[in-house]
């Protein structure tokens, strides 16, 4: 039986979609697993922890601070809190215990797309989509990401069409 998300939950997914889980620290811990053990989100975190700690900075995932701060309507501080004690939370297995990451998909480049898929424990699936993002890399780049985004792909879903 499928089971229904909570509000905090879904949040949550939300929330890790916009983090760069497709890491060198993700790489480095999925090499010699197989595809029935996969990294949880603790043990990512935990790792990127880690490493940022022994570098002497703070460890950081979620990408689109620089966004978040140029961004008039949104109250940056209180997001990087509310971002930080959620990694927090993660690491301390007080949320998502034993969620494991099943797939990335980051096509970012090309469609724009990037979207992760959680285990979610007991035969559960939860998948997390990062929304349409301005391209700041230059015109050409952003007028690719542009075609290919909102009007090739988006315009193929308005139109019943296969777009990936």
């Amino acid at each position: 039986m499928s089971r229904v998300y909570r509000e905090k939950e879904l949040k949550i997914v939300s929330q890790l979609a916009y983090c760069n889980l497709d890491s060198d620290e993700y790489r480095e811990l999925i090499k010699g697993r197989s595809d029935d053990n996969p990294v949880t989100l603790q043990e990512l975190f935990q790792k990127e922890k880690e490493n940022h700690e022994k570098n002497g900075s703070e460890y950081d995932l979620y990408y689109v601070y620089s966004y978040i701060e140029n961004d008039t309507f949104t109250n940056s501080e209180l997001m990087r809190k509310d971002i930080k004690s959620m990694i927090d939370d993660i690491i301390d297995g007080k949320i998502c215990h034993g969620w494991k990451i099943l797939d990335i998909r980051n096509d970012e480049n090309r469609s724009g797309m990037y979207a992760v898929t959680h285990d979610t424990r007991n035969n559960n699936a939860i998948v997390g989509y990062r929304g349409s993002e301005h391209n700041t890399n230059g015109v050409t780049s952003g007028l690719h990401q542009f075609l290919t985004d909102w009007i090739f792909a988006d315009g193929g879903i308005a139109c019943g069409e296969m777009t990936m």
